[in-house]
């Protein structure tokens, strides 16, 4: 994820574990920062993000495990990755591929008997970086809505095509920016558009090539506005700004806040959605 105020974790090369002498299944993971579990640097350190492996995949992966599957993540995740940089490339380097999704299909095709699952998070950046400064660009958000409409049929097509046995699973998005509610409610409706047409966008790409939709945005309570919750600080605020507060850094101070990665918590929010959808045993306990 990109957005106003917040620093990149340096573009790398990914690498996924080899798989010599094991015998199990693989969870492929695609996306954006939130595939990669990206959370901000600890306070009295330079500012900035990190990889961390609380991410959703590790924690649906360690759920997966407790209930019995033997599982190994393959993640080609990368931070800052537009829809159109997952198909074509052009931010993170994968060794003998062009892009995230040229790696993650040759994976599968040298293995395909041994995939049990595919994720997939992207679509965020295609739209985040519109929403700077407390103001909605429009033609910024209707270029990045187009390139996702564009780029995630295509995306899930060619996976399930590769993995025709396991489930694949996009998510929808929380809204970060509701973390300026009720503050900025002319603002927070406009971001909330945004993210409504988006999140309609991957439900619809979703149905369209029989992939699977992990609702994020639903767990986030991200279009409720109506009921309210308290915050520690003793501030009454809607539930989808309450969910946002507790389970991303929007709210936290700076120079860690506000940023809008999951938390610990929040990626296990993310991680149970995608259970959910993906219809598999999990453990939770």
């Amino acid at each position: 994820m990109v957005g106003a105020g917040l620093a990149l974790v340096a573009a790398v090369a990914v690498s996924v574990p080899a798989d010599a002498g094991y015998v199990g299944q693989f969870h492929v993971a695609l996306g954006d920062s939130l595939s990669v579990g990206v959370q901000p640097r600890l306070a009295g350190v330079a500012a900035g993000n990190r990889h961390t492996p609380d991410g959703y995949p590790n924690q649906l992966d360690g759920a997966l495990r407790k209930a019995g599957a033997r599982v190994r993540l393959a993640g080609f995740g990368c931070s800052g990755a537009t829809s159109t940089e997952l198909v074509a490339g052009g931010r993170c380097a994968y060794q003998g591929a062009v892009s995230q999704l040229d790696a993650a299909l040759r994976f599968i095709g040298a293995r395909p008997d041994r995939v049990s699952l595919v994720t997939v998070d992207i679509g965020i950046n295609d739209v985040m970086r519109c929403l700077a400064g407390q103001r909605v660009s429009t033609p910024c958000v209707r270029r990045g809505l187009a390139a996702v409409r564009r780029n995630l049929p295509v995306t899930l097509r060619r996976l399930r095509a590769a993995a025709p046995t396991a489930p694949v699973v996009a998510m929808t998005y929380y809204d970060p920016m509701l973390a300026t509610y009720p503050s900025t409610p002319a603002y927070a409706r406009r971001t909330g558009a945004v993210f409504a047409e988006l999140n309609g966008i991957i439900t619809a790409a979703c149905r369209r090539t029989g992939a699977r939709v992990a609702d994020v945005a639903g767990a986030y309570g991200t279009t409720e506005l109506t009921r309210t919750e308290v915050l520690p600080d003793g501030r009454t605020v809607p539930v989808a700004t309450a969910r946002v507060c507790r389970w991303t850094w929007m709210c936290a101070a700076p120079p860690v806040g506000p940023n809008l990665h999951a938390n610990t918590a929040g990626y296990r929010t993310i991680a149970r959605a995608y259970g959910v959808a993906s219809g598999l045993p999990t453990d939770w306990g």
